[in-house]
């Protein structure tokens, strides 16, 4: 009897003991969000779908005789082309991955994939993939 009532306490503490230090149930620290503030600079874009004809028009506003070559993202979640004088600043927001850019009435959603703290990919639903490096 006092075999199963040692064992029951050694047991008891034990868990306690592993609850309170975390393992447990497992502290899970909050990620962080990823900071896109700031002027970024078009390095490169390429289309890895079949058909690249779709993003022409992206394709077409980065080449030419004045090429737009920075993005601008500001913390009251605005963001603008800034090379282009006749742009406007847009909205966008951020919510786990996604980076969601205001294009006419609605969001565009972009998968953001931090290459490292000053390079950055987005990668839209129809496979363009825009690489940003920070200015």
């Amino acid at each position: 009897m006092k075999t199963k009532i040692s064992a029951a306490i050694l047991f008891a503490v034990s868990i306690l003991f592993l609850a309170s230090c975390g393992w447990l149930f497992g502290k899970k620290e909050n990620p962080v969000a990823p900071v896109i503030t700031g002027v970024w600079k078009v390095d490169s874009m390429y289309n890895t779908a079949k058909d690249s004809a779709k993003n022409s028009l992206a394709f077409l506003m980065f080449s030419g005789t004045n090429p737009v070559h920075t993005v601008e993202f500001k913390t009251d979640s605005t963001w603008k082309i800034r090379e282009d004088s006749s742009s406007q600043w847009e909205k966008y927001y951020v919510k786990d991955s996604s980076l969601f850019v205001a294009e006419d009435s609605s969001f565009a959603p972009y998968k953001m994939n931090f290459l490292k703290d000053s390079s950055l990919l987005l990668t839209s639903e129809d496979s363009l993939v825009i690489v940003l490096k920070r200015k």
